[in-house]
């Protein structure tokens, strides 16, 4: 039995810790342990939450423990896996019982794949890829690393999304476009081309923002 430890203890990682008891293999393959936060008493009034049992900036991985990391800007969450996996940390990736993965797709590690969410054939997630829930991703989507996904993004087949976009929610990508790495695309916005690296888009029709 792994035990699981969420990096942040915000309220991204306090939904975490929730959602972890309805990701695939708890209570079988891993059980949540704590939290690791490097911000002065991070839960605050909040109780009936894993305790937190160290900051993230000195935390030592120990023989059981895995990771994901529960911090919700794209940078921040960069920095602080980095730093763990620099010693020697495991990330595992969390995938709810409620999400459906068709044949073919491929998710990395220290995901997290939410309920409602549909990976149709042959797509693939690349590792630490986030989306919150009733997303769907047609065939032979590419996502790239650390990118976020909110809640009800909708990915056309074929399109490709580049390592740390930032899509909101309902954003729409048609079949076959590419949006670059770092890019914006706003909440319900429809991209119909090709969007360049660390761009931001919004509305319907996309429009690139000078």
């Amino acid at each position: 039995m792994k035990n699981l430890i969420i990096i942040g203890a915000g309220g991204y990682g306090r939904e975490m810790s929730e959602f972890a008891k309805e990701a695939c293999g708890y209570g079988e393959e891993f059980v949540v342990k704590g939290f690791i936060d490097d911000t002065e008493d991070p839960l605050g009034r909040f109780s009936g939450y894993p305790p937190v049992i160290g900051r993230i900036v000195d935390y030592v991985p120990q023989l059981d423990d895995v990771f994901v990391c529960a911090i919700g800007d794209i940078q921040g969450r960069r920095k602080c896996t980095e730093m763990i996996e620099a010693r020697s940390g495991e990330f595992i990736s969390l995938i709810s019982i409620r999400a459906t993965c068709r044949c073919g797709a491929s998710v990395g590690r220290g995901c997290v794949i939410q309920g409602g969410c549909c990976l149709s054939c042959d797509c693939f997630i690349d590792d630490h890829v986030h989306m919150q829930g009733m997303d769907i991703i047609g065939h032979d989507v590419r996502i790239g690393k650390w990118s976020f996904l909110h809640t009800g993004v909708h990915l056309g087949g074929g399109s490709f999304i580049g390592e740390g976009v930032h899509l909101y929610p309902y954003a729409i990508v048609h079949p076959h476009k590419k949006v670059g790495d770092y890019a914006t695309v706003g909440a319900g916005a429809f991209v119909f081309r090709n969007i360049p690296a660390r761009r931001t888009v919004y509305g319907n029709p996309g429009k690139i923002l000078s």
